[in-house]
């Protein structure tokens, strides 16, 4: 999975104005404001704005060349108060919903755009609500929230400043068939983790595990197949990993601090690992996020061993009879 967004083009606003129907047919659950065209679509009239108007920027967000999505950011000249940026609109296709993407397009915006931001929801819009106080949750952004009135609508209203951070944040999400309890005991027993949490590239090996707060862990991750020679971090095809728990919330949440033993500089550093496990009509939302990322681990390729790992995860707790 490789998300990026991409500037939408005026000969590509057909695209746009049909992604902005089937994302106005969404909103009008939430409002009596929105009613369909005699064309069977929802407008968007200001849309050619988008090519007349210097600070209204639509993005593409695409999925490996595939558009999932779009968002509108608004940004100066056409913003000329307080505010540098607002992110106006964001919608993802039903079938990508779920996995985390809208959260990796905005942490894209964030990365390459710093400043301070706005964010307005409908209060009645509860599922951008949520998505808009978890993001900040998880990326550790503090922002002030206020009711306002817009158009005769009930809004929230939230503003932060995001500054340029060395701190880069890796991110990955995937909804798992199976309980928190169930999930939670999976990170409790050594034989389990060696089986789920190396990439499909690489196996691993456990040489100490104490699953408790305070307590340590040492393992083994190597590569399988001749085409990763030279990739170990600790060895020619090896990485071996330092670990300790920092928290444990039962059947919620787990804190593990870790560390690449290795000579080069580029994967110097203690790495955060916060796994999260949230409730969720299908199952649960487990979730990863890994901060002070040591330089030499390209973002992209840890991104995709992190679903890799959420997806072996999957695999072992939906297909085990022996955890409750």
């Amino acid at each position: 999975m490789s998300i990026i967004l991409e500037k939408v083009r005026e000969d590509e606003k057909t695209i746009l104005r049909n992604l902005y129907s089937l994302y106005l047919h969404d909103l009008s659950a939430f409002t009596t404001k929105l009613d369909i065209g005699a064309d069977g679509l929802f407008e968007y009239e200001e849309l050619e704005l988008f090519w007349r108007t210097e600070g209204l920027s639509p993005y593409f967000i695409k999925n490996n060349e595939n558009i999932v999505g779009f968002l509108l950011l608004i940004e100066r000249p056409f913003l000329t108060k307080e505010y540098d940026f607002g992110i106006n609109d964001l919608f993802i296709l039903n079938k990508y919903r779920g996995k985390g993407l809208a959260k990796i397009a905005v942490e894209k915006v964030f990365q390459e755009k710093q400043g301070k931001y706005f964010i307005i929801e409908l209060k009645n819009n509860r599922p951008a609500v949520a998505f808009w106080k978890k993001l900040f949750n998880t990326l550790n952004i503090r922002y002030k929230e206020r009711e306002k009135l817009i158009d005769d609508e009930v809004c929230y209203v939230q503003s932060f400043q995001i500054e340029k951070s060395n701190n880069r944040i890796d991110y990955a999400s995937k909804v798992i068939k199976a309980s928190p309890e169930k999930i939670y005991k999976a990170f409790l027993d050594p034989e389990a983790v060696v089986l789920w949490l190396p990439p499909n590239d690489m196996r691993g090996h456990m040489f100490e595990f104490e699953a408790k707060a305070g307590g340590n862990y040492r393992m083994s991750l190597s590569y399988i197949g001749e085409e990763y020679a030279n990739k170990g971090k600790t060895s020619e095809n090896t990485d071996v990993i330092k670990g300790a728990f920092k928290e444990f919330v039962l059947n919620e949440r787990i804190i593990q601090l870790v560390e690449f033993e290795s000579e080069d500089p580029i994967f110097a550093g203690e790495m955060q690992m916060t796994w999260k496990l949230e409730q969720d009509p299908k199952g649960t939302l487990v979730s990863i996020a890994c901060e002070h990322v040591p330089e030499g681990i390209k973002k992209e390729d840890h991104e995709i061993g992190l679903r890799s790992t959420l997806e072996n995860l999957a695999n072992y707790v939906e297909t085990s009879r022996e955890m409750v």
